[in-house]
This record gives structure tokens, sequence and C-alpha cells, in this order.
């Protein structure tokens, strides 16, 4: 049965027929590697703003990515808008106030009588 399934794929493929679900929004040759130039990204942005995280479809504006390079690129942008926002992966917030002194095993008080004030 798997060598059938897998010489009926092969033909298929051969004569320009795909599988359902296998549609590439760019064929290989107009995909690029590599870093994304600031038009690309800015396509990205636009495409996001309209068709949202329809990734498929922001490839197709995009027009030089492929979805799935599309949708990497969009893990990658929202960590760094994260992070430039001060949010941890979790959602939460970093900051000042609870949990600042990390790594260090002293809570606050201690950080704040340090300065030899007396209690």
């Amino acid at each position: 049965l798997a060598h059938s399934l897998t010489r009926s794929l092969a033909h298929s493929l051969a004569n320009g027929k795909r599988r359902r679900g296998m549609k590439r929004t760019v064929s290989r040759q107009n995909s690029r590697g590599g870093r994304w130039t600031p038009e690309e990204h800015e396509l990205f942005l636009k495409g996001k703003a309209i068709h949202g995280r329809s990734w498929t479809k922001v490839a197709e504006v995009v027009g030089t990515r492929t979805t799935v390079q599309v949708r990497s690129h969009a893990q990658k942008y929202e960590i760094k808008v994260q992070r430039e926002n001060g949010e941890r992966e979790d959602g939460s917030f970093s900051g000042e106030g609870e949990g600042s002194m990390e790594g260090d095993g002293r809570s606050g008080d201690d950080e704040a009588n340090s300065s030899g004030a007396e209690l």
C-alpha cells in the first residue's frame, strides 16, 4: 500500500499535479532566502494589517516569500516587539517591583536596607 501511494504521489508530481494542501504561494524561483529587506518587511506589515494571521494571504502581499517564511518571520517579529515593550514570553511585564532582583537570591527589602540604615 505504501509503495502504491508513493508511486501515485511521484506520478502526480511528475505530471505537474499537486495533492490538496500542497499549493505554494511563491514558486521556488521567485522566493528568496536570507535576511528580509526593509521593503519586504513593510509589505509584511501591510499584509498583516489587511489579512491578520492568514499567512498565505500575507505571503501573497509580500510576493517574494513563501507562507512558511512569512510565518517564521511573524514569530520572530512578535518576539522582538514583546522584548522591546518589556514583556516576557508569558505575557507578563518585567521591570521594577517584585521579581526585579532575579538570580541574586535577595529580596527587595535586603537591597533597600543594605545602605546601612537601621530598621
